[in-house]
């Protein structure tokens, strides 16, 4: 169904396979730079040293102490975030080090370009930078194309604003400058070069690099993996435009999302999912080399869920507030959420992956090729005083997930779980319960409130109908780096009434509208779990009702309404944004959609 690239998936997978818990900040990916870190982090090399040798790993330089080079290493995705580091310290580092960076800092020397609209297309026609395939310049033209595709994708489809120009740097011709040269490993990279006058705080001009071939990266030809590497690192460009001093983790999540937005078919972000499916209660904000790429799933939960807006929106916020914080709390507002409650959703929805995928979630999640990785199983009862395990206490934006089963033999049909969490940090907070029905493509999800002593109930019937049920204990931004614990007991019983005591808490389901942006006419496709009275309506961005789409009672199950772009009274209304809100149970959920001339 999907291109995947099947040597490298291999390599990650045995990289994984060989570490306790794949991603875990304890045990870095075995490359020079994860060396380097580590011997930095336990005082062997100071940050001048480390860092230098850094930019020796990036240049494939022979400088580099043999006790950093790996043999074999895997393709590191994306060495922006280092050059941002080196970039951040130069001024204070001595003055015989600060030379030698500044050396390796400065762009590429290629002998040949090509323009294209908006970009400056470096290449070499021979030596080690030799450009794939020369005198052929298919490679060469399909690099221009795929810039220029992630432009359109970027400025035109999806509205993110244009980064500023470098003026006469790269050759004096304005252009976005792209180089295509040897990378020694890396697919490619970055670099901020200087603020804008009268710009944002942080906004920077940028160029970037992508590898002259992809040789030893797994894949047959150097297409794919170039594609996404342009898509990848000209985000970094339109971010730097924004704020280049930005967290590292939120620039590479993005850009890996983008990537996968613009080229849909390559797929190289899902070499990556291991890295958070292995290790969920790491935070959210955390970067090993490879978590940063694997949580391109945390965007797009963003854009799947709501717009891709959103996504857009927090990065046009970043460059005003300049914490990521406030600014994904700022944008979620509108939609009943902040950072955490966004958070807290979006763990629930990491558990629909693969088989377990239930086409209400991620639009990819049946292809993703890993499960969330639960803690602990439980399966006898009753079970009391259970903690998460030892180094899988969930952090600050950060989940612990808990598969219980049915007991072998046992009829009960109801199951009891009290919960009690032993940190203040995330008292007046919600856990999940994710529960799917024996032989049916059946989910219930329910949200727990946990009280202001941090403690919460849960009593689930027709436990003898459920193969099986996740607990879900997200934890907020507040509880920092460290693991925190909590504790629950579960018992299973015999109950004379068997309907639900409890509903669960996804009633509704909307979809975002097919197309978007539309005219004359969208589709607007939902589920309601239960029958009962459903109502859609359509406002403009004042909040004014213009349109009461859908007014009535309705059976379970999927339902499609249609807009023709016409109010109440049948008048065709202006282009513009809109908003269609649907309410059913108690329930109700609100998307964004445009109508254009």
């Amino acid at each position: 169904m999907r291109l995947r690239c099947a040597l490298l998936l291999l390599a990650w997978i045995s990289v994984f396979a060989a570490l306790p818990a794949a991603g875990s900040p304890e045990e870095p990916l075995p490359t020079s730079i994860a060396r380097i870190e580590q011997a930095r982090e336990s005082g062997s090399i100071a940050e001048p040293e480390a860092l230098l040798y850094k930019l020796y790993a990036l240049h494939g330089s022979a400088k580099l102490p043999r006790e950093f080079v790996v043999d074999e290493p895997i393709p590191m995705k994306c060495a922006t975030q280092i050059l941002l580091e080196v970039r951040e310290a130069l001024e204070r580092m001595p003055s015989g080090v600060r030379t030698e960076m500044e050396t390796l800092l400065v762009r590429p020397s290629l002998d040949s370009y090509i323009d294209t609209a908006h970009f400056r297309v470096h290449y070499a026609t021979s030596g080690v930078n030799m450009i794939y395939g020369w005198p052929n310049t298919t490679y060469r033209d399909a690099v221009a194309d795929a810039c220029e595709g992630s432009w359109s994708f970027y400025h035109t489809t999806k509205g993110w604003p244009v980064p500023p120009s470098d003026g006469t740097a790269g050759g004096g011709s304005g252009l976005i400058d792209c180089y295509v040269t040897n990378l020694s490993g890396v697919y490619g990279w970055t670099q901020s070069e200087n603020s804008v006058p009268g710009g944002y705080q942080n906004d920077y001009t940028a160029y970037f690099a992508i590898d002259n071939d992809y040789a030893g990266f797994g894949y047959p030809t150097p297409y794919p993996p170039m594609q996404v590497t342009v898509a990848h690192e000209y985000h970094h460009v339109v971010q730097m435009g924004l704020n280049a001093i930005s967290a590292g983790w939120l620039m590479e999540n993005t850009s890996t999302f983008m990537e996968d937005e613009v080229f849909d078919d390559v797929n190289d972000n899902y070499n990556y999912l291991a890295c958070y499916f292995g290790a969920p209660y790491n935070r959210l904000q955390m970067a090993n080399g490879c978590w940063e790429y694997a949580c391109f799933i945390w965007p797009t939960y963003l854009a799947e869920n709501w717009d891709h807006s959103v996504v857009r929106d927090v990065w046009v916020s970043l460059a005003t507030t300049l914490n990521p914080y406030t600014s994904f709390d700022t944008i979620l507002a509108p939609y009943g959420k902040n950072l955490d409650t966004g958070v807290a959703e979006w763990t629930r929805w990491n558990v629909y992956t693969g088989t377990r995928d239930d086409g209400s979630h991620y639009v990819e999640g049946a292809a993703y090729n890993r499960y969330v990785n639960y803690d602990n199983t439980v399966n006898t009862y009753p079970r009391t005083d259970v903690h998460p395990t030892s180094g899988k206490m969930p952090q600050g934006l950060g989940a612990n997930y808990t598969r219980f089963l049915r007991q072998t033999g046992s009829t009960d049909n109801k199951i009891v779980i009290s919960y009690d969490m032993l940190n203040a940090c995330s008292y007046n907070h919600v856990i999940s319960f994710v529960r799917k029905f024996q032989n049916e493509a059946t989910w219930e999800e329910y949200d727990v409130a946990v009280n202001s002593a941090g403690h919460a109930d849960f009593e689930l019937t027709r436990w003898d109908e459920t193969e099986y049920m996740f607990m879900v204990v997200p934890m907020k931004r507040a509880c920092g780096s460290l693991g925190k614990d909590f504790k629950f007991d579960a018992s299973t019983e015999q109950a004379a009434d068997v309907e639900d005591l409890v509903r669960p808490t996804r009633i509704v389901r909307l979809d975002q509208n097919q197309p978007n942006p539309f005219n004359p006419v969208t589709s607007i496709e939902y589920a309601i779990a239960r029958p009962g009275q459903v109502s859609i309506e359509i406002h403009d961005a004042s909040g004014r009702l213009v349109r009461r789409l859908v007014d009535g009672e309705q059976s379970a199950g999927e339902h499609r309404a249609r807009w023709f772009g016409e109010d109440d009274r049948g008048a065709v209304v202006p282009a513009g944004l809109y908003f269609y809100t649907i309410r059913s149970g108690g329930e109700s959920e609100t998307r964004k959609m445009i109508l254009v001339d």
